[in-house]
């Protein structure tokens, strides 16, 4: 069940890195109040819980840079996806 919730882990800790930073961008780009902040507190328990059950046994050495990738890099992937999705409906639209 260990190795089961470590490969989770892997996995959720980019995603759940992925979809803040789109909701991020999201509530930037919209008119304030319109878009609760809500989703981000699951997101960022995710986060934070899935990082505690990598430090013991990282992916990644050295263990600042496994954090660097599967957070700061999954939060800047989704931070533009949104604006590249952004960049294609308002091409599309002309």
């Amino acid at each position: 069940m260990e190795d089961f919730l470590y490969w989770i882990s892997i996995w959720a800790l980019p995603f759940a890195s992925a979809s803040i930073g789109f909701m991020v961008h999201l509530m930037a780009t919209v008119d304030e109040g319109q878009i609760s902040p809500q989703p981000l507190v699951p997101a960022s328990v995710i986060v934070v819980l899935t990082s505690l059950g990598l430090v013991s046994k990282p992916v990644i050495e050295p263990l600042w840079l496994q954090y660097v990738l599967l957070i700061g890099v999954a939060a800047g992937v989704g931070y533009l996806s949104l604006f590249l999705l952004e960049y294609l409906v308002r091409r599309q639209r002309r």
